[in-house]
């Protein structure tokens, strides 16, 4: 991951107050690095933002719908269904929201084909088992040890774009942003900003509460707390795992996958349990420290200015005094304030 150096606010950039974008209930990004946050396709419906919850679900249930059509009718792997279903699984990573893993820059990219024909034969097995559900797309990071959080969020943006492009474009106008039409979205003007190297990017801006830190299962944690609203898979998944000494997370997956695609009930009663334990990103809690992040380069590190002075010609005991307190400083506002 490239070195990040004094990153710039959406609204930094564009001169308006942070609060309008809180307000209307959208992220901040910054506009030259991928913010660690990921869109989760579950938490669409319970989205407060009106285009979303209905426009936005009814394009992601109309595409994974087609989607899930045309893998029940494929006969093989390879045939005109199985390549038309490939079509609808867009994997490559959309360089517009500024959501994912990336360090500086946020070019786009694209995933190995081996990801996504693991994510069609999993569809493929659910499909067998009779669920029709369109989201089932979104246990895919729960059964697959190469599908993350990222690829289920970046799918979800490329199928409901025109929504948030949407979101955006009312928001913007609405604040006095400059639109401009692009190649990224063909008929939908965007904000656009001009990287240090003179090239025009354009941003989607995204609901707060359609994201979180982990959309899907990345480690054992997440599939834990989704395991354990349900007793009987709780039950399973802790009776296969009996024998293995120190089960690792691909160990625990696997286990998963068996017990969830034994059979439609206990499919059906996964995939309930997931909808019901997902949550979206807690700025109070914080985990990844994005909005502490925000404030400090909205603001200013005014708060984290040390003000004491040191003469480093008296020698080594005044640099050794600056690297305690330069630590004990650190240790305070990590420990303490959140940093």
């Amino acid at each position: 991951m490239a070195r990040v150096q004094n990153p710039t606010l959406f609204s930094t950039y564009f001169g308006i107050a942070p609060s309008l974008l809180d307000a209307a209930g959208l992220i901040n990004p910054f506009i030259d690095v991928d913010t660690q946050l990921f869109i989760d396709p579950v938490l669409l419906e319970k989205s407060s933002n009106r285009t979303i919850a209905t426009d936005g679900v009814a394009a992601f249930k109309k595409h994974f719908g087609n989607f899930v059509r045309l893998v029940a009718i494929s006969d093989k792997e390879g045939d005109a269904a199985w390549k038309g279903a490939e079509k609808l699984l867009d994997l490559r990573e959309p360089p517009e929201n500024g959501l994912g893993y990336g360090g500086s820059g946020r070019s786009g990219s694209s995933r190995p084909e081996e990801v996504r024909d693991a994510i069609l034969r999993t569809s493929k097995e659910i499909v067998a088992l009779g669920s029709k559900d369109p989201e089932m797309i979104s246990l895919m990071g729960f059964f697959e040890e190469y599908v993350g959080p990222d690829t289920i969020s970046d799918f979800t943006t490329r199928v409901i774009i025109e929504q948030l492009a949407q979101i955006t474009k009312e928001f913007c106008e609405a604040s006095g942003i400059p639109l401009m039409l692009g190649t990224v979205l063909p008929g939908h003007p965007l904000p656009c900003v001009v990287d240090k190297n003179g090239k025009r990017k354009f941003i989607i801006l995204v609901p707060k509460d359609i994201v979180r830190e982990l959309p899907i299962a990345n480690d054992w944690i997440d599939i834990e707390a989704a395991v354990t609203q349900s007793a009987y898979i709780r039950q399973a998944v802790n009776s296969m795992l009996a024998d293995i000494a120190k089960p690792t997370v691909a160990d625990r997956k696997r286990v998963l996958r068996e017990i969830a695609l034994q059979s439609p009930k206990s499919f059906q009663e996964f995939l309930e349990a997931v909808k019901e334990h997902v949550r979206t990103y807690d700025p109070n809690v914080d985990a990844l420290a994005y909005y502490k992040m925000k404030a400090i380069f909205a603001t200013g590190f005014e708060e984290l200015t040390q003000f004491a002075q040191y003469d480093l010609t008296k020698g080594p005991s005044e640099i050794m005094k600056l690297v305690h307190d330069t630590l004990a400083f650190f240790k305070q506002h990590v420990e303490n304030g959140n940093l």
